[in-house]
This record gives C-alpha cells, sequence and structure tokens, in this order.
C-alpha cells in the first residue's frame, strides 16, 4: 500500500516523503479531521 496525499496544509513529519493534496492537485485544500472504516467484504451489519 502507498500513500498518494495527506489532506493537511502541511506535511506530516512521520511521512515527509508524502505530497499534500493542496501541493499535488488542489491549492489551497486543508482537511484536518476525517474518519474511516475498513473491513472486510461481506462484514456482518451487527459488527459495523
Amino acid at each position: 500500500m502507498r500513500a498518494l496525499a495527506i489532506t493537511s496544509a502541511k506535511r506530516n513529519s512521520a511521512l515527509q516523503e508524502v505530497v499534500t493534496v493542496a501541493d499535488s492537485s488542489l491549492p489551497g485544500y486543508d482537511m484536518i479531521n476525517w474518519f474511516d472504516a475498513v473491513m472486510p467484504k461481506g462484514a456482518r451489519l451487527a459488527f459495523i
């Protein structure tokens, strides 16, 4: 897996090689908070 970009305005010190979205394609883009849930296909709804 490879990170394409990070959503904050500044690069993350732990991920210096990963560009920001603003640097790569959308000048001025800055999103600090977002949430994601990843689980296998077919996960039971009760678990989600």
